[in-house]
C-alpha cells in the first residue's frame, strides 16, 4: 500500500506523452527503479510495481524485456499486466518485432490489456496474433483496414474494453464480428470516418454497457447534423442497455463554430446514468434517469463560454428528476479518456471528501462539483536567460526512461542507455556487485 502511494495512477498518465525525455510517464518510471534498487527486500516487494504497465518507446527496448523476462530465476512476466507500444518500428525490425511480442505475449500469462497508440503504422500494417485472453485492447489510428479487422477476431470472444479509430475504409471491416462480453467501447471519428460507424453499429454487443464517441479532427470540417446522424443511428442499435455516454472532446481554435445536438441521443437510451458532455453541447437537454453529469470546460473563445455558460445552467434537477450531482471537468485533462470512468463524480459529495493525487508537477484535485488539474506555479524571478543556462536537453538518465525493469534476481535492464543508447543495447548490472552481503 505504502508503494501505490508513491507513483501515481496509470490513468493518469498521457501514453502519448511517454517519448519526451522529461514526460510524466518517464518521471514516474524513475520513481519505480528507484524503489527497485533500494535493497533486496524493496527490490522483491516493488518489482510488480515495476512490471505491471510497461510502455515501449523505442523498437529496440523489447528484445532488451525479452532478455529481462526470460533471464534469471524470478519470473517477472508474471507481474505484466499492461503493455503498451508506442514507438516506430522500423522497416529492418518488423519480422524481429512480430516474433518478440509472440514471445513477450507468452511469457506473460497475466497480460490482460495491450495497447499500440504508436500515430506511425507498422511496416507488415499488421499487429503480430495478440493473445485471445486479452480483456482491453486500445489501437490507434495507425491500425487500419485489414489489421483492424484481424486484431480484432483474434480477441473479440473475450474483450470487455475496446478503443479504436473507425477507419477510413469500411470495406475491410467484418459487420459480423461478435463481441459477447464487451461492455466499454470507445470510438474515434472524424468528419470523414463517421460515415463508416454504420458497419460497427452492426457489430454483436449485447452486454454494452459504457460508450464513449471521440470526435477527432479539425470542428471545420464538422457540423451539428453530420454528427447527430452518425451518433443517434449507433444509439438506437445499441443504446437501450447504456449507462454511461461519453462525448468526448478534442480541442480546437474553431470549435465555436458548430454544437451538438445531444437530446436525440439521450432519447435512445432511457437506462442512462451518468453522462459527459462535450463543451459544445447544445441546449435544452432532459432525461428521467440520469443521476451524474459531467461537463467538458468550454473552449477559451468567449463565445464558447457564454454558450457553454448556458447549457450549464440548464442542469437542473427539474431537466433531470433524477440527478444527484454536476461535475465541471478540467480541458487540461481532455487526453485522459477514461478520467470520468477512473474517477467517478459520486466520490466527492461535500467538501469533506475533497482529494488530491500530487506527484512531482502532476496535481489533480477534485472538490464538489469540480474536478481539475492544477497547474505548477513558475518561478517569479528566473529571467529567459537564466532558464536557458539551466536548460538540459536530454540527461543520461533520460534515455532510460521507459527502459529500466529487473532482468534476474540481477539486473536493472532493458536498456540502460548512455554512449550506446543509440543502437539500443543494454549493460546488464548484476545485483550481486551493487549489494553489500
Amino acid at each position: 500500500m505504502i508503494f501505490q502511494r508513491t507513483i501515481p495512477p496509470s490513468y493518469l498518465l498521457d501514453s502519448s506523452t511517454a517519448p519526451g525525455p522529461d514526460s510524466l510517464a518517464c518521471k514516474v518510471l524513475r520513481q519505480q527503479k528507484a524503489l527497485v534498487g533500494v535493497c533486496r527486500t524493496w527490490h522483491t516487494i516493488a518489482s510488480p510495481f515495476l512490471y505491471d504497465d510497461i510502455y515501449i518507446r523505442r523498437a529496440g527496448q523489447l528484445p532488451a524485456l525479452l532478455r529481462a523476462l526470460e533471464g534469471g530465476q524470478t519470473n517477472f512476466g508474471d507481474h505484466v499486466q499492461n503493455l503498451t507500444i508506442y514507438c516506430l518500428v522500423p522497416q529492418q525490425y518488423s519480422n524481429q518485432f512480430h516474433q518478440d511480442m509472440s514471445r513477450v505475449f507468452h511469457l506473460c500469462p497475466r497480460l490482460t490489456s495491450f495497447a499500440y497508440t504508436s500515430p506511425c503504422r507498422l511496416p507488415t500494417l499488421n499487429l503480430p496474433p495478440l493473445k485471445p485472453s486479452l480483456t482491453h485492447l486500445k489501437l490507434s489510428d495507425a491500425i487500419q483496414h485489414d489489421a483492424l479487422t484481424d486484431a480484432l477476431m483474434d480477441v473479440c470472444s473475450e474483450l470487455v474494453s475496446l478503443s479504436f479509430q473507425v477507419p477510413a475504409t469500411a470495406g475491410v471491416m467484418d459487420p459480423r464480428l461478435r463481441f459477447p462480453r464487451l461492455e466499454y467501447l470507445y470510438c474515434g471519428i472524424t468528419a470523414v470516418t463517421r460515415t463508416y460507424l454504420a458497419v460497427v453499429e452492426q457489430w454483436f454487443m449485447p452486454k454494452l454497457e459504457r460508450l464513449t464517441f471521440k470526435l477527432n479532427g479539425n470542428p471545420v470540417s464538422w457540423s451539428g447534423d453530420l454528427i447527430a446522424t452518425c451518433l443517434v443511428s449507433f444509439c438506437r442499435a445499441h443504446g437501450k442497455g447504456l449507462t454511461f455516454l461519453h462525448i468526448h472532446p478534442e480541442y480546437w481554435w474553431s470549435m465555436a463554430k458548430f454544437t451538438i445536438a445531444v437530446q436525440p441521443l439521450l432519447d435512445h437510451c432511457p437506462a442512462l446514468e451518468h453522462i459527459v458532455l462535450h463543451p459544445r453541447t447544445a441546449p435544452p437537454l432532459t432525461h428521467p434517469k440520469i443521476k451524474w453529469i459531467d461537463i467538458w470546460e468550454p473552449h477559451v473563445r468567449e463565445v464558447c463560454v457564454e454558450e457553454w455558460t448556458t447549457v450549464r445552467l440548464g442542469l437542473t434537477q427539474q431537466a433531470f428528476p433524477s440527478l444527484r450531482g454536476v461535475r465541471t471537468l478540467g480541458a487540461a485533462m481532455a487526453a485522459l479518456t477514461d478520467l470520468p470512468i477512473k474517477i467517478p463524480p459520486n466520490l466527492v459529495l461535500d467538501f469533506a471528501d475533497t482529494f488530491e493525487c500530487k506527484f512531482l508537477d502532476l496535481l489533480v484535485r477534485h472538490d464538489p462539483g469540480s474536478l481539475r488539474c492544477i497547474e505548477p506555479e513558475w518561478p517569479e524571478d528566473a529571467s529567459d536567460s537564466e532558464e536557458d543556462a539551466d536548460f538540459v536537453y536530454c540527461s543520461e538518465d533520460d534515455l532510460v526512461h521507459m527502459d529500466g525493469t529487473v532482468s534476474d534476481d540481477s539486473s536493472l535492464t532493458w536498456l540502460e542507455s548512455g554512449s550506446e543508447a543509440d543502437s539500443d543495447t543494454y549493460i546488464e548490472r548484476h545485483w550481486d556487485a551493487g549489494i553489500e552481503t
